[in-house]
């Protein structure tokens, strides 16, 4: 996939992050726009470093500075959850590039956060850190993944502080990385599925996503759910998935024994390229 696709496919369902029309606000989707997501989080660092102890351990420091950032201003504060939205999705997008989609970024985790990943610390502690606190169920995750601390560093702000978020779109995300994480195992994690499909059944009863955007966005919305259900086995899920999105193409299809997964897979093909 191409980066602006990946940067679309994370913002799909999202896009009512991009009505608020001020100019650090129009500064940082530019920035997403351009795929310069080390800006994004260079700019979003030197806003948060106030709320960060440096002393402290990696998690308790993130979950502590993220909800300090988000308490200090209550008048502020749908604009502070849109910031910390978007250094997430410009942070999974630096993991996606350096791992998937190239090319890989100039600058290390150390260099964009370097409170949080370096410099007193040396970087190969902090990635053995990152890489235990990314386990699932006593199962690593795959070891040779490049900068791992963007992904923890998402995973932090849209899956461990959503509860924080509440703007309509973090469940949709929150799904987007669960599903990535899950990508990152050997096999499937009873606590991610249990998680990312309690997520899909909240998004799916969300109006203001299901009713609110377009339809090419929520047809996305259902294939995506529907090829997660699958991959856990959730056969009518997903079969009612991919029959929600095909009757929003004006597509009838017969998901039947095998043609089910082979239809499934062109279907996604299909509404992604």
């Amino acid at each position: 996939m191409e980066r602006s696709h990946i940067t679309d496919f994370i913002f799909t369902g999202c896009e009512s992050l991009a009505k608020p029309n001020t100019e650090e606000h129009n500064s940082v989707m530019q920035k997403l726009s351009e795929g310069d997501y080390t800006g994004v989080l260079v700019d979003t660092y030197s806003i948060l470093v106030p709320y960060l102890s440096a002393d402290a351990p990696i998690t308790d420091k993130l979950n502590r500075g993220l909800q300090q950032y988000l308490d200090a201003d209550g008048d502020e504060r749908p604009m502070r959850e849109r910031r910390l939205i978007f250094a997430a999705i410009a942070a999974m997008n630096l993991f996606i590039q350096n791992n998937w989609t190239g090319p890989p970024s100039q600058l290390r985790p150390c260099d964009t956060l370097p409170i949080l990943f370096g410099p007193n610390t040396l970087a190969g502690d902090i990635r053995c850190q990152v890489l235990k606190l990314l386990a699932v169920d006593g199962n690593p995750i795959y070891q040779l993944v490049v900068f791992p601390e963007y992904f923890y560093f998402a995973r932090m702000v849209l899956v461990s502080s959503q509860q924080l978020l509440k703007h309509t779109c973090c469940e949709l995300l929150s799904v987007r990385c669960l599903w990535l994480h899950q990508q990152l195992l050997d096999e499937q994690a009873s606590v991610i599925k249990n998680e990312i499909l309690a997520l899909i059944e909240s998004v799916s009863s969300k109006e203001s996503i299901m009713t609110g955007g377009e339809s090419r966005q929520i047809e996305e919305f259902h294939i995506e759910a529907g090829h997660i259900c699958l991959y856990y086995y959730e056969y009518k899920k997903a079969k009612s998935h991919f029959l929600a999105s095909t009757k929003l193409l004006g597509m009838e299809l017969d998901f039947t024994g095998e043609l089910c997964l082979f239809t499934a897979e062109l279907l996604i093909h299909h509404t992604l390229k």
